[in-house]
């Protein structure tokens, strides 16, 4: 929220880092100097430059209201509707969450937010929902609004690149909150983008508009005439079933606790010199958890690390296109790293030059 401060000892490698991070995540660059101090005498200056990224708060799979009071446009033909955000590039990739049957091609339902636009009119993109409100369901049923749809259920699956099918596909989907399935018969029918990636089975995450509305989803100026909020829509498809939760074993703890009861009797009195210590001690471990928490919070504990890690690799597996980006960016860093050792072999070899 805060930001992070990086500190270089020359403006070209600063504004070269800046330039690297626009190109994976939608910002905008600001330079401004300062001056520190002056020698009149040799007339030199020591001058302070800051190199300011604004990235644009908006994150992947957010469901954000695009006002049709927008005045450029940025959002497209997705002005004035909901739109959920799939990819974030150097634009941000925005779908339209409440699609028709009557929409040709997907495209004509996608738009690129660039961040000079979102700057300008910052106020008329609002994110309504963030990921952490998304539901699971399961799928019961799909069927393409395509007038040509597949013989064969399994080649209408996109599989990736070289599967010949696109990855987007207007869908009529019904679907079950996991929560509900088995207890009652609620079921909703949804219109989604996500045609040629689901199958009757599958889990996918989406947003329950009839159990999280806010302010910003039913504020009804913001959209177009005749728009109508959906009950639910669905972001993405998930790998997996259900994690059944933990039981904890009654028996052990009625152990543990009787242990802990019988342990406390027959203590006798402490004396001052036992007092002192407990309390030394007890202050040296209040010193050790807050040490311990504030390595937790800033994410350096390796427990915290592990769990980060393994979310992270979960979250490649059910999305491959992100995992294609960080190869890609690895490929960048490997590149970037090649041209700076090149840099200071050259710069040690014109230093032994000179010294010849």
């Amino acid at each position: 929220q805060n930001g992070f401060d990086f500190y270089f000892s020359r403006l070209d490698k600063a504004q070269s880092f800046a330039s690297f991070i626009a190109k994976a995540v939608p910002m905008r660059i600001k330079i401004s100097s300062k001056l520190v101090s002056t020698d009149v005498k040799n007339n030199t200056a020591n001058i302070k430059t800051t190199v300011v990224c604004d990235m644009v708060p908006i994150c992947k799979d957010d469901l954000v209201v695009c006002d049709k009071r927008s005045k450029d446009g940025g959002a497209g033909t997705l002005c004035g509707k909901l739109a959920l955000v799939t990819k974030v590039s150097s634009v941000v990739h925005l779908m339209d969450a409440c699609p028709t049957r009557g929409c040709r091609r997907i495209h004509d339902i996608q738009a690129e937010l660039v961040p000079e636009k979102y700057w300008r009119n910052e106020k008329y993109y609002r994110i309504a929902l963030t990921p952490k409100r998304m539901t699971r369901f399961i799928v019961l049923d799909v069927e393409l609004c395509k007038s040509v749809k597949h013989e064969d259920d399994s080649e209408a699956l996109y599989k990736g690149p070289q599967s010949g099918v696109e990855k987007y596909s207007l869908a009529d989907v019904e679907v079950a909150r996991e929560a509900d399935f088995g207890v009652n018969d609620e079921t909703y029918f949804v219109i989604t983008h996500l045609g040629n990636l689901l199958n009757v089975g599958d889990y996918c995450l989406g947003y329950d508009l009839t159990a999280s509305m806010n302010d910003e989803i039913s504020d009804l100026s913001s959209y177009n005439k005749g728009f109508e909020i959906p009950d639910v829509i669905l972001v993405r498809k998930i790998q997996g079933s259900t994690t059944s939760n933990e039981v904890v074993d009654e028996s052990n703890y009625k152990n543990t606790t009787d242990l802990e009861l019988n342990e406390g009797k027959g203590k006798k009195a402490k004396s001052r010199k036992s007092k002192r210590r407990e309390r030394r001690r007890e202050k040296e471990e209040a010193k050790d958890k807050a040490y311990v928490d504030t390595i937790k919070r800033m994410g350096l504990d390796e427990n915290t690390r592990n769990d980060r890690k393994n979310d992270f690799e979960k979250e490649l597996i059910n999305d491959p296109d992100l995992a294609e980006e960080l190869k890609v960016a690895e490929e960048i860093m490997e590149c970037l790293d090649l041209e700076e050792q090149e840099g200071r072999e050259c710069e040690c070899i014109d230093k032994n030059e000179i010294n010849i």
